[in-house]
Order: structure tokens, then sequence, then C-alpha cells
């Protein structure tokens, strides 16, 4: 698995994707083969964190409903280069792979999906690619309607089916930012990591 050493592979996808379960997949899998692997859990994010407790303050529901979303998108395109930079990036040079369950093309496209101008999208693009991308990014490609009733399962709050289905046509158009590995996410979770691991095995015999 030695293509596989020193990478950050980073999952996308709209939420109820599965993204979460199959990085812990992932990751497990890969330390079970040998791969010494950090999982990544973004637990503290400067700007949502500050900017959400600003808005709160000030009767706002978001950081960037706050600020709005122009805004945010070009100050979050600065935090996510910083972690990439600070907090991933030192680990590959010691010899880590880092596996993590949202990219910087996920803040993008939900930044698309609440109408971000196009302006400003351009412009976080700029700042944080490809400076912020992951070396392998893995698209679990879901349905809207399926990916909301996964989301009803867990009983948890989500977002309109309207907002899901623009969130996916943008990362539809992220594609040749990134040449993802498209897997479909519609099937049981432990098909979609069967297929997850028989891709990565696919790359790690070319050498890539």
């Amino acid at each position: 698995m030695r293509s596989l050493s020193k990478k950050h592979i980073g999952f996308m996808g709209i939420d109820g994707a599965g993204k979460t379960t199959q990085s812990n997949f992932l990751t497990s899998w890969l330390r079970k083969n040998d791969i010494n692997t950090i999982k990544y859990e973004e637990s503290r994010n400067f700007v949502s964190e500050i900017s959400y407790a600003i808005a709160h303050k000030n009767g706002y529901h978001s950081g960037s409903e706050f600020i709005g979303e122009d805004n945010y998108i070009i100050a979050m395109s600065f935090e996510l280069l910083r972690r990439s930079k600070i907090d991933i990036d030192p680990y590959k040079d010691l010899g880590a792979s880092i596996v993590t369950s949202r990219t910087c093309l996920d803040w993008l496209a939900g930044s698309y999906a609440r109408r971000a101008t196009q302006e400003s999208l351009e412009l976080s693009k700029s700042i944080m690619l490809p400076g912020a991308l992951p070396d392998i990014i893995i698209w679990i490609n879901v349905k809207a309607s399926v990916a909301t009733q996964r989301i009803k399962n867990r009983g948890y709050d989500f977002n309109s089916m309207d907002y899901l289905e623009k969130f996916d046509r943008a990362l539809n158009g992220f594609t040749d930012l990134c040449n993802p590995i498209i897997i479909d996410g519609n099937r049981d979770v432990l098909h979609v990591h069967k297929e997850i691991i028989t891709k990565l095995a696919e790359i790690n015999e070319k050498g890539d």
C-alpha cells in the first residue's frame, strides 16, 4: 500500500452521503494494512465558531447570515488553507496519511447552494486551491432523496431537498478541479466501503 502512504484522502458529498461513516471505515482499513493513518476531524473551526457566536449575540441564526454568504466563504477559504498547511501537511511530512470526512469543495458547494455570488466563489477558489485540496478525493455520489431519508432516520435536522440538489449540482461542477474517485453512495454502507477499497487498491497497484 505504498502509494497510499503520506497522502491526504478526503471525502466529498452532500449531507447524508455517508462521508463520516466511510472515513471511519477507511481509517481502520488503512491502519490494518500497516499505514500510519490519522483521522482528522475538525473539532474547532475559528471562522464558523466565532462568526456564529457573534451572530447569535446579534440575533442571527448563523455566521453566514450575519456577515453574508460571500464574506463567509472568503473567510472560510483562508481558514481551510490554514488547516491544510498547519494541521494536515506537517503530518504527511512525518510519513502519516490523513483522512478527512469533508473537503474544501464541500464548503464551496454549500456556499453555492446558499447563493453565494460567482465572484466570491471564484475568489475563494483562488485562495484555497490547490493548496487545500486532498491528494485523493472520494466523492460519495448519492441522490438527494436518499440522503434526505437517511438524515430523517437519524433524527437530525436537515436542509431542504432543493438545497441538497443545488449542493449536488455544485459538486458535479467541481469534478474538473480534482478528478475524484466517484462512488455510488445509494447502496448500503458495506457495499460502499468495499467499492472504495477496490478503487484505492487499483490506485496502489498503478503506483499513482
